[in-house]
């Protein structure tokens, strides 16, 4: 249907088209409605939907004339219940969800211009069905999406799911297909890879090709990138099948042209520790092997075999030769990995070698169990290596074991005697080392370390007798001989941790360290942590060791390098190391820890990358990094990293229990440790993003100090620019300057201001208002006084008139006499309150009259809430009440909209008077300052507060206010507002402010 543009007799333009032109074209499939202004609701098919459609009727010419409000408000409707129900869909709330998108898909069907939507509210429709469990019902939206726009990819997805649901699994792969093309036509990468990681999971299920699909269409995946791509993605499906199928060409299903398609692709990145922990060992045999033995050979990492299977890699080798029966992993994995003493000799959780894994397989007299033992005695492995219960391999075995011969022949091992010939020399070394005769324990150690070679099961005794040594040459200051030793120590037995002496890894990190070889060092520390065999707090003091040698490297290079190391750290052994190096003072420790080696840090937002960033951070002790910023020569050069570092800590990941946690000493107050840190990095950013807690701002820490005392009472209190900054920061925070210490002294007092000027200038206005709140409670106090001195008088004479009356009525006057002298106090203490209240509301009121002078709003509001939020019960005091709404009414009615900031005390004074303050904005035709004081209360109170507040305010008026004359979108939002509360929409009200 052709249609041409024409303006009408009000210059507007709109589609025109023959009368016969239309009444061609058109299908009709119902009667025609005639609509006002001789307008035509005219239905019209299109996708198999009805459309209705106004259209105004001139002499022989149609014009498609719907009015621009109503083209305008049903899209800003249809486009509200499409996000509404999206939200639904994605808060579970499908029947909700499935409702919504049907009133969007009515609108959709009556506007042309929304056509383009049907389509996607049908695929929309039937997720939900899905989610339902409804697949027939998900299936037909799915088609139904297609039929209206054969180019709508995710109507293909969606038919694929259900039909793959229902059990057609031929229809499924058909519509892949089908999506599969569409995507390569729209060249929409990530819409292909989809596609064809759903191709190759139907692939892999199937038996034989249904339909031919596979034969009769040619499926192709792409570039190097988007194959890459396409097996990471069937990486993480854990559907190594599909890997397979890409890569080898290996696979159950049927062929296709997928198969091996991407075997040029590289495929380093493939993790072969998910391959092998995710596959049943039916899969291993029939494909997990040779795709393992591909992805190795490609370039895939050993280490991270290690991490996802928890295990050395001759242990997950050794494993699946067992359950397979197949060694060819276990040769590749000697030919390219397993070349070093450390990982041929690897011991697992359990304190076992791989020879020990053999043994207690149970298939030690099977041919498979004595071709392993055979394979790494002969590629190097030590049988002389004794598991936790101090037993060999050989041990487990009988000479009538296969196995028994093999390693019978490579064990040469001790007995008792010459053991205890060993442990007589050893401890004669310690004795003399006891008596600081370093060397005659030199000696005595050079002698045990003799005896021990060549004995394969004394190596725990080689160990401790090296580590003895080292000890001795650190006494004698050989640096270079106790770390030699220290290393073959660890090299004899990789489990020697500390236990009562510096020992084993512990013993050659601090070496290191003390040579500055600090990489070397956290590479023997943490080396000590993975495999030492000490407990649990012995092994996280090693790992702290470990970080703090880290944290001395200074070539970001290795820092990168070596910080991936740490990631393999569990994260429950974070929590206590944090608390540890926190008492220790180690910040620069602390992070790399929990920041990384790089981080974003902007508008006061840290975005950590550290391996402790999401564990318990709650028993960090904060005294030390106060010490730590002062015996730095320039505190102010760690700004880059301890600002955002101390900010993430307190404020982003901490709770309010952290924050009140900040504090040098015990004495100390968050707030004051606050000010002091920013004093100390010359920063005031911390102190900018501290969160607002009325009850931080009323502390004083245990000498009696506020926070501005605190600041002016330091050694090394800072001046000028910086100075004045955080005294405004402080204010704007609500802290009181006119709070004294415990030598009554004013902050004020400690300011020179002959040096500081500016601040001096800042207090002395706060610290007049409360001389001037003094004198009138001073004067108040005054007349109490006197009101109390003519009471007296009073009570006085009535006592002498009353005596007689006593004489007469003794025991009935004592009643009232005593009645009497209870209620007077009580009378008197009532008009004390009330006058109390009513000098303080006044007081109040005054401050908040001088901050708007000074445009300093927040704090003017903050006093008139204090007002507002009285029980007033006089009529004065109720006058107070009025004078303090009007002045909050006439302040927010002259402020720009943009500048608008209502405090949290003001939001909570009671409903009624708020809905006071609503009445009196709309009463000026604030309109705007009118929304935003309705937005700030329900942003505290719910969307539910202040209910029908807007019932009987005019639209009218709001609409054709000259405020919004270049705000449509404001205006739109303010009469939504109003419609929500209460407020009705006359027919044409908006029109005639669009189309004016």
């Amino acid at each position: 249907m052709d249609g041409r543009q024409r303006q009408d007799e009000k210059g507007d333009k709109h589609t025109v088209l023959d009368v016969c032109d239309a009444f061609d074209e058109l299908s009709e499939v119902g009667p025609l409605a005639v609509g006002p202004r001789e307008e035509i609701i005219y239905p019209i098919l299109f996708g198999g939907f009805i459309l209705n459609i106004p259209i105004k009727l001139q002499g022989s010419r149609f014009y498609l004339y719907p009015t621009v409000m109503f083209v305008h408000m049903q899209d800003q409707v249809f486009h509200h219940k499409k996000q509404t129900a999206l939200q639904a869909l994605n808060g579970n709330q499908l029947q909700q969800a499935l409702e919504l998108y049907t009133e969007a898909l009515q609108i959709a069907q009556s506007l042309p211009h929304l056509f383009s939507e049907i389509p996607k509210i049908l695929s929309n429709r039937s997720l939900v069905y899905y989610r339902q469990g409804k697949f027939q019902l998900a299936l037909h939206e799915a088609n139904q999406s297609i039929n209206v726009n054969r180019l709508w990819i995710k109507g293909y997805w969606r038919a694929a799911k259900a039909h793959k649901e229902l059990g057609q699994v031929d229809f499924a792969l058909d519509a892949a297909i089908g999506g599969y093309n569409v995507s390569v036509n729209q060249n929409q990468e990530e819409e292909i890879i989809s596609f064809l990681v759903e191709i190759v999971s139907i692939i892999i299920t199937l038996r034989h090709d249904p339909k031919n699909l596979l034969e009769n269409s040619e499926i192709l995946t792409g570039s190097i990138q988007t194959q890459r791509k396409l097996l990471q993605r069937l990486a993480s499906n854990n559907c190594w099948e599909g890997v397979s199928l890409l890569v080898m060409g290996d696979h159950a299903g049927p062929p296709s042209t997928l198969d091996a398609s991407a075997a040029s692709c590289p495929v380093d990145s493939l993790s072969v520790g998910n391959l092998l922990n995710n596959i049943t060992i039916p899969e291993l045999k029939r494909f997990g092997v040779d795709l393992a033995i591909c992805l190795l050979r490609s370039g895939a990492s050993y280490e991270d075999i290690e991490e996802k299977m928890e295990k050395p890699v001759i242990h997950v080798g050794l494993k699946v030769a067992l359950d397979t029966g197949n060694i060819s992993l276990i040769k590749l994995m000697f030919s390219q990995y397993l070349k070093t003493p450390e990982t041929k000799d690897a011991l697992d959780g359990d304190g076992r070698t791989g020879l020990h894994v053999i043994v207690h397989s149970g298939k030690n007299n099977d041919s498979i169990g004595e071709t392993l033992l055979r394979l790494l005695i002969n590629n190097g492995c030590q049988s002389s290596i004794p598991d936790r219960n101090g037993k060999l391999a050989i041990d487990y075995l009988t000479p009538n074991d296969l196995g028994f011969s093999v390693l019978s022949t490579t064990t040469k091992v001790a007995d008792s005697h010459v053991k205890v010939q060993i442990d007589e020399i050893k401890e004669k070394g310690n004795m003399a080392f006891k008596n600081k005769e370093y060397k005659e324990a030199l000696i005595f150690y050079n002698k045990a370390i003799t005896m021990v070679k060549g004995y394969k099961n004394l190596t725990r005794e080689a160990a401790v007798v090296l580590t003895n040594r080292s000890i001795v040459h650190t006494s004698l200051h050989s640096v270079t001989e106790a770390l030699r030793d220290a290393e073959e120590a660890v090299r004899c037995d990789q489990t020697w941790l500390k236990c009562e002496l510096f020992q084993g890894h512990w013993k050659r990190g601090q070496l290191l360290r003390q040579k500055k070889l600090f990489r070397e060092s956290f590479s023997a520390f943490l080396e000590g942590y993975w495999k030492g065999d000490g407990t649990v707090s012995e092994k996280y003091n090693i790992l702290v060791e470990a970080v703090a040698s880290f944290s001395n490297i200074t070539e970001k290079q290795e820092l990168e390098a070596n910080y991936k190391s740490l990631s393999k750290v569990s994260n429950e052994a974070w929590p206590e190391v944090m608390t540890k190096l926190s008492v220790r003072g180690e910040w620069a420790a602390i992070r790399y820890v929990v920041l990384g080696v790089d981080f974003k840090y902007i508008n006061g937002q840290v975005t950590p990358s550290g391996v402790a960033r999401d564990v318990d951070l709650q028993g960090i002790t904060y005294s030390t990094l106060f010490q730590y910023l002062e015996s730095h020569e320039d505190p102010a050069s760690l700004n880059d990293w301890i600002t955002p570092l101390v900010s993430f800590l307190i404020t982003q990941r901490g709770d309010q229990g952290t924050l009140l946690r900040f504090r040098e000493s015990e004495e100390d107050v968050p707030l004051s440790a606050v000010v002091r840190f920013c004093v100390l990095t010359g920063d005031i950013a911390l102190l900018q993003n501290m969160p607002y807690r009325p009850e931080m701002v009323e502390f004083v820490d245990g000498r009696g100090d506020s926070s501005f005392h605190a600041l002016f009472k330091m050694s090394h209190c800072p001046q000028g620019k910086l100075l004045a900054s955080i005294v405004r920061l402080l204010l704007q925070k609500g802290v009181s300057p006119t709070v004294r210490d415990r030598s009554q002294r004013l902050p004020i007092d400690y300011v020179n201001p002959s040096n500081n000027k500016e601040v001096h200038d800042i207090l002395k206005k706060y610290t007049k208002q409360e001389q001037r709140l003094k004198q009138q409670q001073e004067q108040e106090k005054q007349r109490q006084e006197t009101l109390r001195q003519q009471e007296e008088r009073q009570r006085q004479k009535e006592e002498k008139r009353e005596e007689g009356e006593r004489r007469r009525e003794k025991s009935e006057e004592a009643v009232r006499g005593k009645h009497r002298r209870n209620k007077r106090p009580t009378d008197k203490a009532r008009k004390k309150e009330q006058a109390y209240t009513l000098a303080y509301c006044n007081s109040k009121i005054k401050d908040a009259t001088e901050f708007l002078l000074d445009k300093n709003m927040t704090q003017a509001y903050l006093s008139l809430a204090e007002v507002l939020k009285k029980v007033h019960m006089s009529e004065e005091h109720k006058e107070l009440q009025q004078q303090a709404l009007d002045i909050v009414i006439t302040s927010l009615g002259i402020s720009p909209y943009q500048e608008i900031e209502i405090p949290n005390e003001l939001v909570k004074i009671p409903h009624e008077l708020y809905k006071q303050l609503i009445n009196g904005l709309a009463a000026k035709e604030r309109w705007i300052q009118m929304y935003f004081a309705i937005k700030e209360h329900r942003l505290h109170h719910g969307d539910l507060s202040l209910p029908n507040f807007a019932k009987s305010m005019p639209l009218t008026k709001v609409i054709k206010h000259s405020s919004f004359k270049d705000s449509e979108q404001l205006l739109i939002d303010v009469v939504k507002c109003m419609l929500d509360g209460g407020a009705v929409l006359d027919e044409g009200m908006l029109s005639c402010r669009l189309l004016n």
